[in-house]
């Protein structure tokens, strides 16, 4: 009895062991996930092109609310907002049809956080901050990045509707009326979707437990927050990201509009095609 009382304190403190972005060599012993293969984020590189067609995949498609709401918490690692409509009230995430990512359909978004630095390279690159937008479909998961580089003066206004109101460690408080289209690039139609260009590829969550099979859609062009956006932010969390992951056997897209709706096809052809690595 004593023994099976003592494997229970054991379990249950493991179930809660707290985690780190300073130890993170250590999150593989209590998520086994987290040493896993496929892992996020990576550096994503622009200039290895193959001779390859253009890939079938259409610009994406997300309807955003330009008044969605959510509870905004600060819980000890980032701060996220936890949208009030998780049915797709707050956005909508699609691919156009037959042309679209396999299975990316109707996904609804549920949250948004934010790391600093961002966690995703582009060109070895990183970026002031990088916000993660989930999105959900049944047990699917799908995450668009979007990258803010310091724009000095230059601030982001809904960034800033965020940022205004941080609540301390464990607390939360209420965002009434945030504006989706403008923490995310040029969102184009409803028809045609985003004209702005983004890498596709596999990975996982980039936190305990690292969970596996996550859509990943990373926005090549970033936003711009101002610097005094940053530093609000950083006052709180600053080293949030995850250290870039091997990329492995992986194929990552870097997808744009179709080259038959624009002006540079040549140019635009090569921002459909895979991009292999050794």
């Amino acid at each position: 009895m004593r023994v099976f009382a003592l494997l229970c304190v054991v379990a249950v403190a493991l179930a809660k062991q707290e985690w780190s972005h300073a130890d993170q060599g250590a999150w593989s012993d209590y998520s086994p996930g987290c040493g896993g293969d496929n892992q996020s984020p990576i550096n994503l590189f622009t200039g290895m092109f193959g001779e390859k067609a253009p890939t079938a995949f259409s610009p994406l498609i997300i309807q955003a609310n330009q008044a969605a709401a959510g509870t905004w918490k600060n819980n000890g690692h980032s701060l996220q907002l936890d949208f009030d409509d998780v049915r797709g009230g707050a956005a909508k995430l699609n691919t156009d049809g037959e042309r679209g990512i396999p299975g990316l359909h109707n996904y609804a978004l549920s949250m948004l956080h934010l790391h600093s630095p961002s966690e995703h390279q582009i060109d070895g690159k990183s970026f002031a901050i990088e916000a993660h937008f989930f999105f959900t479909e049944g047990d699917h998961k799908a995450v668009v990045s979007v990258m803010f580089q310091d724009g000095g003066r230059d601030g982001n206004a809904q960034l800033d509707v965020l940022l205004r109101g941080i609540p301390t460690v464990g607390h939360d408080t209420r965002i009434e009326a945030v504006d989706l289209t403008g923490l995310l690039p040029d969102l184009g139609s409803a028809a045609k979707g985003t004209p702005s260009p983004y890498y596709y590829y596999v990975g996982s969550t980039t936190t305990p437990p690292c969970a596996p099979d996550v859509t990943w859609l990373v926005f090549k062009q970033p936003l711009t927050a101002s610097t005094d956006q940053i530093a609000r932010f950083n006052k709180f969390y600053r080293g949030n990201a995850r250290e870039v992951q091997d990329l492995g056997d992986r194929m990552v897209t870097l997808n744009s509009p179709s080259p038959f709706n624009s002006p540079f096809p040549d140019l635009e052809k090569k921002f459909t095609d895979p991009i292999f690595f050794d």
